[in-house]
């Protein structure tokens, strides 16, 4: 529930940064941090700026298994490094590549 309501915020938020003008500078910087409203400007914008909306996209996780609450992943379409980069989002090849990185330190230790 919490992803739905978060969507049309960013995705106003993201049509405000492709503008660049003294307005929505201002909007954004009222509404979010210096940070992220740069992070906006600088990298966001111009990776979206040909598309016309829709720049986000969720995917349905499943539940949790401790509380069971609903998870979801929301990623920037055209803009989501991490699907580039290779990095898997399922639970079990999350574990592996913990057991992984464990080994390879386990190693250096030695």
């Amino acid at each position: 529930a919490k992803a739905k309501e978060m969507k049309p915020f960013s995705e106003k938020m993201i049509t405000k940064a492709k503008k660049k003008n003294l307005a929505s500078i201002r909007l954004l910087k009222k509404r979010l941090s210096k940070q992220a409203a740069k992070e906006l400007f600088d990298r966001v914008a111009p990776a979206v700026k040909k598309r016309k909306g829709g720049y986000i996209r969720i995917i349905r996780k499943g539940w949790r298994e401790s509380d069971g609450a609903e998870m979801a992943l929301v990623l920037l379409v055209d803009f989501s490094e991490a699907l580039e980069a290779g990095v898997s989002t399922d639970k079990k090849d999350k574990i592996k590549n913990k057991k992984n990185k464990q080994s390879i330190k386990d190693n250096e230790k030695q």
